[in-house]
């Protein structure tokens, strides 16, 4: 799975209900090392009080990609 973290500088709208979401697209969400991953990473942003919304695409992007 890819991660692509992008920091810029927080505004209004990188909230919403005056809480920070993080936003995490991915293909398959069924696959237990990926679900894994998606708890944990749930359970850690939970803490600190960042909400994780998910996308799950029904196609690899990169899953021909030899570099990743």
């Amino acid at each position: 799975m890819l991660i692509k973290y992008h920091r810029r500088k927080e505004s209004a709208a990188d909230m919403i209900c005056n809480k920070k979401i993080i936003v995490l697209c991915t293909s398959r969400i069924y696959d237990p090392q990926t679900h894994l991953f998606i708890e944990k990473l749930n359970e850690s942003l939970r803490d600190k009080d960042i909400r994780l919304l998910i996308y799950a695409i029904s196609s690899d992007l990169y899953w021909n990609d030899l570099f990743l």
